[in-house]
């Protein structure tokens, strides 16, 4: 078997013929994967296919694939014989292209940080190291023109803006501040740029910490709103006031209105018991039965021994 040639199929830190980057981490591979096809010069025909490509792989800022050559191919001798001979060394990428991905990076460069992998092509002098064949979204190959115009129209659409000192921050051509928003920002001019976004930034993190702890305080009034509601609903079951199927109701009330709750309440009268109108027999302690429930209550040890030892207070139970 042959020893297989390995290819540099892309460079994402070289610019490519029409003028721009590929963003290698926004590349879709799972077309090529499923079918990685190797063609000769963007043939897309059967008869222009030399093989496949193997072990396609990102290694720094370089995709890299090694050559799978259809041996039984008579037809590509030729080709195959002058790439392992080292007479063709160039291989070029085929993405699917959408000139909606294109897009400037701060240091002024253009990106296509979004593509789909569609092949990758033997070619015999690409126009640089990295050059790339772009097709349309319904798979047709884009003509040098075509993809020109599309780059420059994204030229025309370009932000005015000047690289300053920190890379991140954009300077605008003019900006006017009013004083109101001088003051906010703690600034008395609007010159410095760098130092007008500092002051946003600064501004901003002092929003969002606020927030959270306004954030904070309101779930931790809630919880205690919650635990209060609960506690004067469940008083008010114990008491009689309400029934306890009406429980969940009373609660939910009193979270979202406490005061209202506590008002209804309060002007419902306690449910009186027949324990509570049962007066105390006449000589009976004070952890004696009150009434018959009382009693009946009672192990039937001390059943038997308040019947024995207190038959007076026992009697009084039944009048």
């Amino acid at each position: 078997m042959r020893k297989p040639i390995t290819f540099v199929l892309s460079d994402e830190s070289i610019k490519n013929s029409y003028g721009f980057f590929v963003r290698h981490k926004g590349i879709k591979m799972a077309r090529f994967n499923s079918n990685s096809v190797m063609l000769e010069d963007h043939n897309n025909s059967t008869k222009a296919v030399l093989g496949r490509w193997a072990n396609t792989r990102f290694e720094s800022a370089q995709m890299k694939a090694e050559t799978d050559f259809d041996y039984d191919d008579k037809t590509k001798e030729v080709t195959i014989g002058k790439v392992e001979r080292g007479f063709i060394k160039g291989a070029s990428i085929g993405l699917i292209f959408n000139p909606a991905y294109l897009a400037y990076d701060d240091e002024g460069n253009l990106w296509l940080e979004e593509s789909e992998m569609m092949e990758a092509s033997i070619c015999p002098v690409p126009s640089n190291g990295n050059s790339i064949s772009l097709y349309s979204q319904e798979g047709e190959l884009l003509t040098e023109s075509d993809v020109k115009q599309l780059c420059l129209s994204v030229e025309k659409n370009k932000p005015a803006e000047i690289k300053i000192k920190d890379k991140n921050v954009k300077k605008m051509e003019k900006l006017n501040l009013s004083a109101t928003t001088l003051v906010a920002l703690g600034m008395q001019s609007a010159d410095d740029v760098v130092a007008v976004s500092a002051a946003i930034e600064r501004l901003a993190l002092n929003y969002s910490n606020e927030k959270t702890a306004h954030d904070n305080t309101k779930v931790a009034l809630k919880n205690m709103t919650d635990i209060q509601a609960k506690k004067l609903v469940e008083e008010a079951v114990l008491t009689g006031k309400i029934t306890a199927d009406l429980k969940d109701t009373y609660i939910e009330l009193a979270s979202s209105n406490f005061d209202l709750a506590s008002k209804t309440l309060g002007a419902m009268p306690a449910k009186t018991t027949l324990s509570g109108e049962i007066k105390k027999p006449e000589g009976a302690a004070g952890d004696d039965p009150k009434n018959i429930d009382e009693f009946q209550a009672l192990p039937l040890a001390k059943q038997l021994a308040f019947k024995a030892e207190k038959p007076t207070a026992y009697a009084a139970l039944f009048v």
